[in-house]
Formats: C-alpha cells, sequence, structure tokens
C-alpha cells in the first residue's frame, strides 16, 4: 500500500496541528463532517453532545513513528424510536471502530505478517520505525480471519515404504472425517 498524504484520508479529517519530539511526530486531526450518521438506526444528526479524542498509530515518516490524536465529535439521535441516544461518529476509510492503528498501518502490517511471519516481520516493522511484536502481527492476522482454510473431509494414507511382504500387514488407512 503507498501512502499518497499525511492524512490517513483527506475525505474524512483535517490536520489542526503537528507537534514534533526525539522519539514521535504527533498530528493533531479533526473530523470535517458536519453531521454524522447514527450507527443503531442509520440517521443523519447535527445536534452536537461533546467531544472525544482517540490516540492512534499510523505509517511512520522516515523512521519516525507518527502518532494520530483524533478529535471526534459525540451526537445525539433525534430518532424517535433509536435505543441509541448518543453516538460517535464513525470514520470508517480511517479507522476501525475501538482500534488504536490506523487502517493504512494495520493493512501495512498484514503485509508484512503475510510476507514474513510474526517475528521476521516485527523486526522488519521495527527497522521501519513501526512498533510491534510478532504476537500481536499474528494475533492481528487471526483476528482478520486471513489464511484461514477448510479441514480436508478426507485423507487417506497408505504403507507404500514397507517391503512387499510387510505390505498387507501393516497397510493402513487413515480416515480424517471433518469434526
Amino acid at each position: 500500500m503507498q501512502a499518497s498524504t499525511l492524512l490517513p484520508d483527506i475525505s474524512e479529517v483535517a490536520l489542526e496541528s503537528i507537534r514534533s519530539d526525539r522519539s514521535a511526530i504527533t498530528l493533531l486531526v479533526h473530523v470535517v463532517r458536519a453531521e454524522a450518521v447514527c450507527a443503531r438506526c442509520s440517521h443523519r444528526s447535527s445536534r452536537f453532545h461533546s467531544r472525544n479524542e482517540r490516540k492512534l498509530a499510523d505509517l511512520p515518516w522516515n523512521g519516525i513513528p507518527v502518532r494520530v490524536i483524533l478529535r471526534t465529535r459525540r451526537f445525539f439521535c433525534k430518532t424517535d424510536g433509536c435505543s441509541q441516544s448518543v453516538f460517535t461518529e464513525r470514520l470508517p476509510n480511517t479507522v476501525a471502530r475501538y482500534a488504536r492503528k490506523t487502517k493504512r498501518l494495520s493493512q501495512v502490517m498484514e503485509s508484512f505478517t503475510l510476507a514474513l511471519g510474526g517475528e521476521a516481520g516485527a523486526r522488519l516493522a521495527l527497522r521501519v520505525g513501526m512498533h510491534t511484536s510478532g504476537d500481536t502481527l499474528l494475533r492481528q492476522l487471526r483476528h482478520r480471519g486471513v489464511g484461514t482454510i477448510a479441514t480436508p473431509r478426507r485423507a487417506s494414507m497408505t504403507g507404500r515404504g514397507l517391503k512387499a511382504n510387510d505390505t498387507a500387514r501393516f497397510s493402513a488407512t487413515l480416515n480424517v472425517t471433518r469434526l
């Protein structure tokens, strides 16, 4: 994946400020939309409730880790029959629900894991400025369900490597059925 902009998705967020120190670069961003859609009833709302800040990791710049402080808003749902009275705006192209990494960082880490595995992927990620462990990479891959294969319905094995006299006595058939 090639990042073409500084921000995760310029249609969803705008940059307020950039701060840097010796260990990281911090981007302070806010949502650009005036309204949000309730996740429960799918109605739009512009009635503001409060603000919320999320701290996310993003793709590094030249080996320097990038942190994103995302300022989101909470809205009142004005639909009468909706059980969700207050909701936070969602940014589907920028970050997943409850995630601590941007979607583009997750995609790059997933690519490292698929190409190299857990520990080797973590070593490469560290060299380019992404702090993670091999266990985290593998857990992320398992969570997404990437690489799962179906259990074979039937497999058979016969004793081909035995002597001619022993073949009849030691030939075995192993049947594996789906559990």
